[in-house]
């Protein structure tokens, strides 16, 4: 509820409420990867684990950091105050 539409309990869109809704987005997410984790572990019980489930293992953590570190560059407004000039991929990408 706070994610999709905050005004039907009554809160409004502002900083402090992106700043919920990111932690709030970035903790069920975590909740989610360490549920797929332990579903796995029950599943290989006493196996060693192949190496496809081991990539997928390092994917999903690779992946969960890629997005804390997004969402918390987005609680700082990293990528809105660092202004980079933009990039010139050729002299096509100057023409427009």
């Amino acid at each position: 509820m706070i994610g999709a539409r905050p005004d039907t309990i009554g809160l409004d869109r502002s900083l402090i409420l992106g700043f919920v809704q990111i932690s709030v987005f970035v903790v069920g997410l975590g909740f989610m990867c360490v549920g797929g984790y332990i579903t796995m572990v029950a599943l290989w019980r006493k196996q060693t684990l192949s190496i496809a489930a081991e990539i997928g293992e390092r994917l999903v953590a690779t992946g969960f950091l890629v997005a804390v570190f997004a969402g918390m560059a987005d609680i700082s407004a990293w990528a809105v105050t660092c202004r980079l000039p933009c990039p010139i991929l050729g002299s096509g990408s100057r023409l427009g």
